[in-house]
């Protein structure tokens, strides 16, 4: 489905992104 997508790429953008933070 397109909403586990979105989940999975929310996931490793926030990840990359909020890891420091």
């Amino acid at each position: 489905m397109i909403a586990i997508s979105v989940m999975i790429f929310l996931s490793l953008f926030f990840s990359g992104r909020g890891a420091e933070a």
